[in-house]
């Protein structure tokens, strides 16, 4: 919420001098930019002076724009955010989210020490000895045995390109398989084939400037204000230029601001509105002035042939082509191999060349040869009871599709790494706490391709993921799988799991 003067709330139900509810995903830009201090944010109004705070850059993590932030805190405690200079991504500009969303790490429910399920069913803070010990028998339990049932790794597409990295050379190093996914949405075999072709290893395609100087733009499965802020006021700047279309089941918001044309679908239906967009239609006519941009997003992956289609119509038109994931890690996850059919750099799982030079890299003798099962495949057969354990990295329930909730009781072990103690922890066998972006150095990857590294804000003692997994593996190399290992019988959900030498 906003204050002006100090007393009265400007919020969404307050009305603008139009008559109409100030509501925007934008409306923290004001605080900013005001010129007399009137308009102050609730969230930080009273709680410091500026002169007694310590600013950081950052990087936003709510969306694939990387936008630059400043962060701004005092005694190991985040208090404001604010938009730093970026002309060539964000320029002055981030969403609310980016600004005002930083609460989440300092909660009360923030995992300090690991946690251990104990006998009694229930988690208990351990050590990390004793939690990595933990950890690793029950993975050594998963993939060794005549009855083992595997391992698969779920890391969401939330994290760096580091943790991504980690999580994916983890799977297939230390677990031997290529069960690894970090989309934890709808995805489907056909976007993944897209992605190892056309996105992943081409470094800097479309840009924030391309965008915004394009004369035409069509939004397939993406809607910019919901899905991509700083997308969405680049083409919001050129509005009056630029010709935007979006596929979609109906004009939303947001495409009224744009003034976009409304090509309808139903929902699923959008690789065939895509084939139907033919050389007589203005979308096509438009399409074919040079610059022009198709804007394809993850949602396409529940629409059959949308990818392919849209590739036919880049090359029907000339137009360019980019893809806009939602999450801040999916563009990095991709370069670095945490899907189940690509290594890093899109590399095809199934070439030989291609994991003999990857092995190569990481210093093994060999990967795992057949593909893995997507996350939903995961979920679904964990839930039939055909996987040993699982291990989660910020992930919740909801990021998920399928029936998790069951997947997670039916795994015999679940590892979570967390910052916050939530849904996962629940299910879980052993927790382990890991840093927020603020608390860690690492690297997003953007839309467009480019780098976004950030530097700690905030020194603690907390972990990123990828040190975490490399203790991880260290302990499971060094115990032999006939050692202390650690056997769960699960009851209702939860564990109660008893220690065997």
């Amino acid at each position: 919420m906003l204050e002006f003067d100090g007393y009265e709330p400007i919020g969404v139900a307050a009305e603008d001098e139009s008559g109409k509810a100030f509501s925007s995903y934008f409306s923290g830009n004001t605080v900013q930019i005001c010129p007399v201090g009137a308009l102050t944010s609730a969230a930080y109004r009273f709680r410091s002076r500026p002169f007694d705070l310590i600013s950081s850059p950052g990087i936003g993590e709510h969306d694939s724009s990387g936008a630059a932030i400043r962060v701004d805190h005092r005694r190991g405690k985040i208090l404001r955010r604010l938009a730093d200079q970026d002309m060539v991504v964000n320029e002055d500009w981030v969403t609310d989210k980016d600004r005002f969303a930083f609460a989440w790490q300092n909660l009360a429910d923030r995992i300090t020490r690991p946690l251990l399920r104990g006998e009694d069913g229930e988690l208990h803070e351990a050590s990390w000895p004793d939690a990595l010990a933990a950890a690793a028998a029950g993975l050594k339990a998963a993939i060794t045995g005549d009855e083992a049932l595997g391992a698969a790794v779920l890391p969401g597409g939330r994290v760096t390109l580091e943790d991504a990295y980690a999580y994916g050379k983890f799977a297939r190093v230390a677990l031997g398989t290529n069960d690894v996914d970090a989309r934890t949405r709808i995805a489907s075999d056909e976007e993944q084939a897209f992605l190892g072709s056309t996105v992943a290893g081409t470094g800097m395609g479309v840009t924030f400037g391309d965008l915004e100087k394009a004369p035409a733009v069509l939004l397939a499965g993406f809607e910019a204000e919901d899905e991509g802020g700083v997308v969405f006021l680049r083409l919001r700047k050129s509005l009056g230029r630029q010709q935007v279309f979006t596929i979609a089941p109906f004009r939303t918001r947001g495409a009224e601001k744009l003034n976009a044309t409304l090509i309808p679908t139903a929902p699923g239906g959008e690789g065939k509105a895509l084939a139907a967009i033919k050389a007589s239609t203005d979308a096509a006519e438009a399409l074919k002035a040079e610059g022009s941009v198709i804007v394809v997003g993850e949602r396409l992956a529940g629409s059959p042939g949308a990818f392919t289609q849209a590739l036919a119509l880049a090359k029907r038109t000339g137009a360019r082509l980019a893809w806009i994931p939602r999450r801040a890690g999916e563009r990095g996850a991709l370069e670095a191999g945490a899907l189940p059919g690509l290594l890093p750099g899109g590399r095809d799982v199934t070439s030989a060349s291609a994991r003999q030079t990857v092995a190569e890299a990481w210093g093994v003798d060999s990967l795992p040869e057949a593909a893995g099962r997507d996350a939903a495949a995961i979920i679904a057969d964990a839930a039939a009871g055909k996987v040993g354990a699982l291990v989660l990295g910020g992930v919740t329930p909801s990021d998920l599709t399928g029936p998790m909730s069951e997947a997670l009781s039916r795994t015999p072990f679940v590892i979570s790494l967390e910052v916050r103690r939530g849904e996962v922890a629940e299910f879980a066998d052993v927790v382990f706490p890991v840093a927020p972006p603020s608390e860690k150095s690492g690297t997003f990857v953007n839309w467009e391709g480019r780098l976004r590294g950030f530097a700690t804000a905030i020194k603690t003692d907390a972990m990123g993921d990828h040190r975490v997994l490399d203790l991880l593996a260290r302990e499971a190399r060094r115990r032999p799988a006939h050692g202390h290992d650690r056997r769960c019988e699960r009851a209702g959900g939860r564990a109660g799991c008893t220690r065997q030498g």
